[in-house]
């Protein structure tokens, strides 16, 4: 983690995980955020992260996001804005859609949206 909230505004983040998906395996994902709390697009205490993540079956499959993050009464709420690609068995996959994170009274995310795999 490279946190220079301070002096940039910029915290970085990379993480990792691994598990299995069925009917494919091993699974692994890593995951790069870069949280930027300079610019507040939804006013104080907002902020916006880019993302991508990339999960391993075989192939990878990834996903770009855009999220904003702005306080509200039930906690932080985040709307993803997901932009989806793959290699390998997924090369060609394309998507979009979008997502939502509430962070109270319990986290739940919902994230409609389409994968076309050619």
């Amino acid at each position: 983690m490279t946190n220079r909230i301070a002096d940039l505004g910029t915290l970085q983040l990379i993480t990792t995980g691994s598990g299995s998906e069925e009917g494919f395996g091993a699974a692994t994902v890593v995951v790069s955020i870069t949280q930027d709390r300079a610019v507040t697009p939804c006013g104080q205490g907002s902020w916006t992260n880019a993302a991508t993540r990339r999960i391993s079956l075989g192939g990878d499959f990834l996903a770009r996001e855009v999220v904003v993050s702005r306080p509200e009464r039930t906690g932080v709420s985040r709307d993803l804005a997901p932009i989806l690609g793959g290699t390998v068995i997924f090369a060609g996959a394309t998507g979009s859609g979008t997502g939502r994170l509430n962070l109270a009274p319990a986290p739940i995310v919902t994230a409609p949206g389409t994968i076309t795999f050619p």
